[in-house]
């Protein structure tokens, strides 16, 4: 499944899709993300996944527009 996204359904997407986390606070302060059940169902033991966050600011700015050349295939 090499260079496969959580499309949200299934890790056979070619794009990777975003999920909203809820965050409480000003400056500092809690994130919370609840692992929707298909995802939770979808992971394999002893596979290696990894997390790509994107964050905005409250002016809607985001941290970069696409993901980074090169992260689809990702191995370390």
């Amino acid at each position: 499944m090499g260079g496969s996204w959580w499309s949200g359904a299934s890790f056979t997407d070619a794009n990777a899709f975003y999920s909203t986390a809820t965050y409480t606070g000003a400056s500092s302060g809690t994130w919370l993300y609840t692992v929707p059940a298909a995802l939770q169902n979808a992971l394999v033991s002893g596979n290696q996944y990894f997390v790509v966050t994107l964050s905005t600011d409250t002016a809607g700015n985001a941290e970069f527009n696409s993901i980074p050349a090169g992260w689809e295939h990702l191995n370390l």
